[in-house]
């Protein structure tokens, strides 16, 4: 847990306050960055006949992104 949360303030925290972002603006990031990597444009399926079968993991996958940058945003906010 201690590692979670050493690498959530050198690795996000940091970054940002380095950036002298204000605390809405850092939240505005964090949304748009969560947005952009649970859209589903990264997880195209590699040809047309696997596309049924790569839709549902692609579904899969979006989910879980999606429920671990909310929990991550909401992490960095706290400490931020």
């Amino acid at each position: 847990m201690r590692d979670f949360f050493v690498h959530l303030v050198e690795k996000l925290c940091d970054p940002l306050r380095s950036m002298s972002l204000e605390r809405g603006e850092a939240a505005l990031f964090l949304s748009a960055y969560s947005e952009a990597v649970t859209s589903g444009n990264l997880l195209l399926p590699a040809s047309a006949s696997s596309a049924s079968a790569e839709g549902t993991s692609a579904d899969a996958v979006r989910k879980t992104l999606d429920r671990f940058m909310n929990t991550l945003s909401l992490c960095v906010q706290a400490v931020y």
